[in-house]
């Protein structure tokens, strides 16, 4: 209960049993949004590992859309996973070492851009430079792999 809804008679009572945030959480007098007044007595809008309490969403998703979202979200799909392809040993000998300096650079450039130490408009460049590390290539066995695992 102090995990989801915080301290008891300050930021929620217990209404017929349910839980409800009190004003201080839902209308704040101080003009904090939900998310920051909530802050204050829990850790239920942290991306912390604990079970959530579904009547916590069903509280803070106050907008249509955002039980919407839970909703669609929580139906799981297999229809962007791809498939356990092989490539062959040629294909894979030359796969590794692009992927290796492709996966590096992009994770460099996309924490930099993420945290403001690089501009979103150096993306071209970035692009460019993943091309000429062979990115295409890379693309091409990937695909050759799929093809294959499509025939069978």
């Amino acid at each position: 209960m102090a995990f989801n809804f915080g301290v008891e008679n300050v930021s929620y009572k217990v209404v017929d049993g349910y839980p409800q945030y009190t004003d201080e959480i839902m209308h704040n007098p101080q003009g904090l949004t939900i998310s920051q007044a909530l802050t204050k007595y829990s850790f239920a809008v942290t991306d912390a590992p604990m079970v959530f309490d579904v009547r916590y969403f069903e509280q803070y998703s106050a907008l249509p859309q955002q039980k919407s979202a839970v909703e669609i979200w929580s139906q799981p799909t297999n229809d962007k996973v791809i498939p356990p392809d092989s490539p062959t040993k040629d294909e894979a000998t030359r796969l590794a070492p692009i992927m290796n300096d492709v996966n590096t650079r992009f994770a460099e450039a996309f924490n930099k851009i993420v945290t403001g130490s690089q501009p979103v408009s150096d993306w071209d460049q970035v692009v460019t430079q993943l091309k000429g590390m062979g990115i295409d290539d890379a693309i091409k066995i990937q695909q050759a792999a799929l093809d294959r695992y499509n025939k069978r």
